[in-house]
């Protein structure tokens, strides 16, 4: 409704224990799921610093944090979704998380990408046409799991993918 404030709904101050960051890496969009046995799951994107920003279409995973609170203070777990090699269509790089409790199980949609044949993610801030290539295959996927901790089932084709009408992408 047009009534909604969001302003009215947000606590005067945001404590501490809310901001999430890791020295060493940028982290983006994270997404949370509560289990049953009332611990906060916080899943989000992370890549190195050093690469800048714009590193994100080419370096990034999708990591883990668990707390006792929706607002923290959170504990990194590790990686859930890391790179799995250029012949998938996720291989290199893996990136905004939105995890889903249904039932007994949990989803997690990111999207993901693959570089160009050759791309090593040794290398340091790609150029733009590294960078374009990445982009033009980046695509939706989902992995399945019985809990947020994992291990996640992730599959060989995306989720939603591009056709022939609006390109191939890169390879």
């Amino acid at each position: 409704p047009s009534t909604l404030d969001f302003r009215k709904l947000m606590p005067a101050r945001v404590p501490r224990s809310a901001i999430f960051k890791m020295d060493d890496w940028m982290v983006w969009c994270s997404t949370m799921v509560r289990t049953r046995d009332g611990v906060c799951h916080m899943l989000f994107s992370r890549w190195p610093k050093r690469f800048g920003h714009g590193a994100w279409v080419t370096h990034s995973e999708v990591a883990y944090a668990t707390a006792e609170r929706p607002e923290g203070p959170y504990r990194f777990r590790g990686v859930a979704l890391p790179a799995r090699g250029g012949r998938y269509w996720d291989g290199h790089m893996t990136h905004n998380p939105c995890v889903m409790a249904y039932k007994d199980k949990f989803y997690l949609y990111y999207t993901a990408n693959r570089g160009p044949d050759g791309w090593r993610p040794d290398r340091p801030v790609p150029d733009r046409d590294t960078s374009w290539a990445h982009r033009m295959n980046q695509r939706v996927g989902v992995a399945v799991a019985d809990h947020p901790a994992g291990p996640w089932k992730r599959f060989d084709k995306p989720l939603i993918d591009v056709g022939s009408e609006y390109g191939e992408g890169i390879t």
